[in-house]
């Protein structure tokens, strides 16, 4: 190892600037190497200290006396990275977090949506059952038959062809009068033919006048066409 003198600045226990010389540094390379390390500093070179060599590298020394001269040396490369693994180690359950809130985000906007289809599949449905009772309604305000049919039928059930209609009266939608005129009328006869034929209920007949005069009375029935076989 080559001998010569060291010259080293120290602020605050902390090795700031060394520079070796192989033989005793002038008052001028003095000056510049305290320039050069930012110290103050007169032209005089100050008494040699004789420094003795350890037996072993200094990065090898235990104590803290060597742990604290690197630590202090890289004090702000140490904040930095402490600041970094505390940002690191926020970050972790924070990313989580967002995670969390995106996917309940998403959730809700889907479980909106949903909502959204199901609450039109649930207004069209009230809104055809609005209709339909409508359409019922409806179809409830028309007699059971035209009266052209209602013709067809009674002189179909009327026996023989010497009959006569006197009168022909539906007080209401459903309720059928008719006077007839014929020789020898059978109420009863007419009562079950007309009921019988599944065109009329609750059918009444009276003889009139004469004893050749009837009156029929009977509430209409909707058709129901048989269904073919």
């Amino acid at each position: 190892m080559s001998e010569g003198y060291e010259g080293r600045v120290w602020k605050n226990g902390v090795l700031e600037a060394s520079q070796w010389w192989p033989e005793l540094p002038t008052p001028e390379d003095w000056r510049l190497f305290m320039r050069g390390a930012g110290a103050p500093g007169g032209d005089m070179v100050p008494p040699v200290q004789s420094a003795d060599v350890a037996q072993r590298p200094w990065t090898r020394l235990g104590g803290n006396a060597a742990w604290g001269e690197v630590a202090a040396r890289n004090k702000p490369l140490l904040v930095a990275a402490a600041i970094g693994l505390a940002a690191a180690v926020l970050m972790m359950p924070l990313g989580g977090g967002i995670r969390l809130l995106l996917s309940g985000a998403a959730l809700e906007r889907e479980i909106a949506s949903q909502d959204e289809s199901l609450q039109r599949i649930i207004a069209a449905r009230e809104a055809a059952e609005r209709d339909a009772a409508r359409i019922d309604a409806l179809v409830a305000l028309r007699p059971p038959a035209s009266q052209l049919q209602l013709l067809a039928v009674v002189a179909e059930l009327t026996p023989g062809r010497d009959w006569q209609l006197l009168e022909w009266r539906m007080p209401d939608r459903q309720t059928l009068e008719v006077d007839l005129r014929m020789p020898s009328p059978d109420p009863r006869a007419l009562v079950e033919a007309w009921e019988g034929s599944g065109r009329f209920q609750a059918v009444t007949a009276e003889l009139g006048r004469g004893g050749n005069e009837v009156g029929m009375r009977a509430t209409v029935l909707r058709h129901v066409p048989e269904a073919p076989q």
